[in-house]
C-alpha cells in the first residue's frame, strides 16, 4: 500500500478482517484494523470512506468525491457486511471516475488510480471462482488487541496523538523497512488463521456461509425443502443447488462451526434441526446416532 507503483497483473484489494471472523451479527472488532489505515495516512494521501453507509451510496455519482488526483489510497473502513465485493471490481482493474459536487467529472486511469484497502468486522462477500479470488489480498488480524487490551494499555500512550520524536522516528523506520521488503520480495500472501472458513467457502461460496451463520443457529428447526428455497430466494446464484448438495454443505458447515446439526426424515419430510442445549427433544443418543 505504501508503494505507488501499480502492477497491471496485480489488481487486488487489501482486505483486513479479524482472526475470529464470522458472518453472524456478532462483531469482534477492536483488533487494530482501522489503526493500520491511520498509519498509512501518515505516509500517503489516504481518502477514508465510511464503510457502514457505503451500501446506500453505491449508485451515487458522488460516492468517491473524497478522492482526488493525488489520492494514493482509498480506505473503506468498516465495510458493511451486506456489500458485495463485485461492486469494486471496476475500480480495481479499470481506474476510477470521480465526480465532486459542483465540479465536472474526471477520470483517473489505472496506473495513477488509488489502491484499495478494506477493513471489515465480517468476511467480505463475493462470488465463487477465480474472478473474485484474484482480486483479494486478505489478512486476518490477530486477536492480540480487543475489548480488554488496546494499544494504549500496552504502550501507555495514544498512537500518533501522544508520540514524541523518538516514536515517530521508530514508526517511519518501520514503514521504510516495509517498503524495502516489498521491493525485495514482491507481494507476499500469508496462510490464513481461519483455514476452516477458507476451505468451506471454497466448497460452498461465501454466501452460503453467510446464510448458514444467519439461519443455522441453536434452537432452529427447518423443513429442508423450505430451507433450500429460502437459500435460492436470498442468493439467486444458488438456484441450481439440489437437496443432496445442500445436505453435504450443511454437514460441512456443521463440522466447520463445530455445532451439531441433525438432518433426518420425519414422515414424508426431511428436517434440519440445530439443537439447543436446553431443548430435551434432541438428546445425546440421537446426536451420537446422527454422528455415526
Amino acid at each position: 500500500m505504501l508503494s505507488r507503483f501499480k502492477d497491471p497483473t496485480i489488481t487486488k484489494a487489501w482486505i483486513l478482517t479479524d482472526k475470529n471472523v464470522s458472518f453472524a451479527s456478532i462483531v469482534n472488532g477492536g483488533t487494530g484494523k482501522s489503526l493500520i489505515g491511520q498509519a498509512l495516512s501518515k505516509v500517503r494521501n489516504v481518502a477514508t470512506i465510511e464503510g457502514k453507509s457505503i451500501s446506500k451510496r453505491l449508485k451515487s455519482w458522488y460516492l468517491w468525491q473524497q478522492v482526488d488526483r493525488d489520492t494514493n489510497l482509498i480506505c473503506i473502513d468498516d465495510l458493511d457486511k451486506g456489500v458485495h465485493f463485485s461492486n469494486l471490481y471496476s475500480i480495481l482493474t479499470n481506474g476510477i471516475d470521480i465526480e465532486q459536487r459542483g465540479k465536472p467529472l474526471f477520470r483517473v486511469e489505472y496506473a495513477d488510480s488509488p489502491k484499495i484497502l478494506i477493513t471489515s468486522n465480517h468476511p467480505v462477500r463475493g462470488d465463487i471462482g477465480n474472478s473474485d479470488a484474484r482480486r483479494r489480498l486478505e489478512f486476518e488480524v490477530s486477536d492480540h488487541y480487543g475489548s480488554f487490551n488496546s494499544p494504549i494499555d500496552e504502550f501507555g500512550k495514544q498512537f500518533f496523538l501522544e508520540w514524541q520524536s523518538e516514536d515517530w522516528n521508530s514508526f517511519f523506520n518501520y514503514m521504510t523497512k516495509c517498503c524495502q521488503s516489498f521491493l525485495k520480495n514482491g507481494l507476499m500472501e500469508v496462510a490464513p488463521y481461519n483455514k476452516g472458513f477458507k476451505y468451506v467457502s471454497s466448497k460452498t461460496g461465501h454466501e452460503f456461509v453467510a446464510f448458514a451463520d444467519e439461519y443455522l443457529i441453536p434452537g432452529k428447526r427447518f423443513d429442508k425443502a423450505d430451507l433450500l428455497q429460502k437459500l435460492k430466494n436470498e442468493y439467486p446464484q444458488y438456484k441450481q443447488i439440489t437437496s443432496n448438495r445442500l445436505t453435504k454443505w450443511i454437514d460441512l458447515y456443521s463440522a466447520y462451526r463445530q455445532i451439531p446439526i441433525i438432518q433426518k426424515k420425519s414422515n414424508s419430510n426431511y428436517l434440519v434441526i440445530v439443537p439447543d442445549e436446553n431443548v430435551e427433544e434432541i438428546n445425546a443418543g440421537k446426536l451420537l446416532e446422527t454422528a455415526a
